[in-house]
């Protein structure tokens, strides 16, 4: 991820106009991601999936880290057989509040 946002930069795109989305796996990682190195950018889309591991985990702002005021959307069926609602209602709870944007 870290790669494609530098590519990104490289090619014009500044953060602020760069939305991340994951689905499924991807969406896992991507929130793992999110929440440990915090890059700039303009939303983040997390559609069927969380972070990862069992255990619900405490997260910090890290120091000049660019999600302040980013947009998150975090979505999953009420019923999937690999991703339990409850695993991105656990993802959102610990998700930073100055990442959920203003709702």
């Amino acid at each position: 991820m870290r790669t494609h946002l530098a590519d990104l930069g490289r090619m014009g795109w500044a953060p602020r106009d760069v939305v991340l989305f994951g689905f499924s796996q991807g969406a896992c990682l991507l929130a793992e991601y999110l929440l440990r190195e915090q890059p700039s950018c303009a939303g983040v889309f997390l559609h069927t999936g969380g972070y990862l591991g069992p255990e619900p985990r405490p997260w910090a702002a890290v120091p000049g880290g660019g999600l302040p005021g980013t947009e998150a959307v975090l979505l999953c069926a009420e019923e999937d057989e690999f991703v339990p609602l409850a695993r991105v209602e656990k993802t959102a709870v610990p998700w930073p509040p100055w990442a959920r944007g203003s709702s």
